[in-house]
């Protein structure tokens, strides 16, 4: 994951610190409702590190995107716990 250029996979990863099928298909709906500009080639989809890091507020250090999937742990935490 060195590259400017991103699949949805490496996104994923970048901004949950996972790629299941979960992080994926929320990384796809976050593109999509932001209206993030992507690009295509034959069936993969890449994204722009620097358009994501815009996006969710992340600045270009080591560890970036661990403050969005930090915010996003205790939610579902709760969820677990709840039932």
């Amino acid at each position: 994951m060195d590259g400017n250029l991103l699949t949805l996979h490496e996104a994923a990863a970048y901004l949950f610190g996972e790629d299941t099928d979960a992080t994926y298909k929320r990384t796809w709906r976050l593109i999509k409702s932001n209206d993030v500009q992507t690009i295509s080639s034959g069936k993969k989809i890449y994204v722009a590190r620097a358009v994501l890091d815009d996006v969710c507020g992340i600045s270009g250090v080591p560890g970036a995107g661990q403050s969005l999937r930090d915010s996003a742990w205790p939610i579902r935490d709760q969820e677990s716990n709840s039932g």
